[in-house]
């Protein structure tokens, strides 16, 4: 069954000596129909997703829904810090600010910065995708106040503070847990369990994002 899960454990915190800088939080957004429910995630937290789909080449992906807010009232520049830890397959997806690149390498600091608006999202777009085996892709990430100095056509982006670092794991292991976006919107088999987002068994079809599992093993996030 493919899930969304969320913990808070210590291993990934801060020094006790480092002081964090607050400007920039990390936040998971749960989207139900018109309705987005935002949770923010605290520096330490080690956040897992495991809902997988199939893309439009037959591979499966595992998108994140985490984003970066700028909780400050004013403008500010965020550097954003991504670095895989374990990938058994497939790459990393990385954007800030509509700028994406695809990584595949172990233990490289990628890091992108750019200036979001006071109150404002950005979208980090993240996501294990190309995925062609069973495993964990665990990455890190840390959002740090930064400064921007241009060089001709050329920004660079310095950190000038510390702030919330998390783990994301991407969690495949059931490959009769895919939702194909090309699925029979009709199935009309057996159903044998729903789920919410949490992974919590329900009776029936609840308000919001729905995992319906079918008899025959597979299995579809239903949206009511």
């Amino acid at each position: 069954m493919a899930l969304l899960a969320l913990s808070s454990m210590p291993a990934m915190a801060q020094d006790d000596n480092e002081e964090i800088d607050n400007t920039f939080q990390f936040y998971h957004a749960e989207i139900n129909g018109k309705d987005t429910t935002w949770t923010q995630l605290h520096d330490g937290d080690v956040y897992t997703a495991n809902v997988a789909e199939e893309d439009d080449f037959g591979f499966a992906q595992i998108m994140s829904g985490l984003y970066v807010r700028n909780i400050s009232s004013d403008d500010a520049t965020a550097r954003v810090h991504m670095t895989i830890q374990d990938l058994p397959s497939g790459q990393i997806q990385f954007c800030m600010l509509g700028q994406c690149n695809m990584y595949n390498k172990i233990g490289e600091d990628n890091a992108k910065g750019g200036i979001i608006p006071a109150g404002n999202n950005d979208d980090m777009l993240l996501e294990w995708t190309d995925i062609t085996s069973h495993g964990t892709a665990t990455i890190t990430l840390q959002v740090n106040p930064a400064v921007g100095r241009t060089v001709g056509f050329k920004t660079n982006y310095f950190d000038t503070g510390v702030g919330p670092k998390i783990t994301v794991n991407f969690v495949y292991a059931d490959p009769t847990g895919i939702n194909s976006v090309n699925a029979d919107s009709k199935n009309t088999g057996k159903v044998s369990a729903i789920y919410n987002l949490r992974g919590e068994q329900l009776s029936q079809l609840q308000k919001g994002v729905n995992i319906v599992r079918y008899a025959d093993g597979t299995a579809k996030k239903i949206i009511k």
